[in-house]
C-alpha cells in the first residue's frame, strides 16, 4: 500500500506528546466530580474552584517527556534533545522532589 505524499509521517515525538496530552486530559476528566443540575443547587453556592492537577501528575508527565527526548538524542545524536531531556528531568524533580523513581533517573 502506498502512502500519500501529501501528508508527512508524524514523528514518534509528536505521537508520544499527543498520547500524553490525551492521557492527562482523561485523568483530569475522571477526577472532576460530576455536578448536579442547576435547578438543585442552592442560589448561595459559591462557584467551584478550578481542578488542581496533583504535583505527581506534572512530575511524571515531565519524566515521560524527558524519556522521549533522551531516546531522540540517542537515535539522532542531536545535542538539543539532550538539553531538553535534562530540562524535563529538572521540571519533574521540581514537581515531586521526594519521588524515589525520579531521583534514581
Amino acid at each position: 500500500m502506498m502512502r500519500s505524499k501529501h501528508f508527512p509521517e508524524p514523528s514518534r515525538l509528536a505521537f508520544a506528546a499527543a498520547l500524553l496530552a490525551l492521557s492527562a486530559a482523561a485523568a483530569v476528566a475522571q477526577s472532576t466530580p460530576s455536578t448536579a443540575p442547576a435547578s438543585t443547587k442552592a442560589a448561595s453556592t459559591p462557584p467551584a474552584a478550578p481542578v488542581q492537577i496533583p504535583a505527581r501528575a506534572h512530575a511524571y508527565y515531565h519524566d515521560a517527556l524527558a524519556a522521549i527526548y533522551e531516546d531522540e538524542a540517542v537515535n539522532t545524536g542531536q545535542p538539543e534533545y539532550v538539553s531538553q531531556a535534562i530540562d524535563q528531568y529538572k521540571n519533574a524533580l521540581d514537581a515531586d522532589p521526594n519521588s524515589a523513581q525520579l531521583n534514581d533517573a
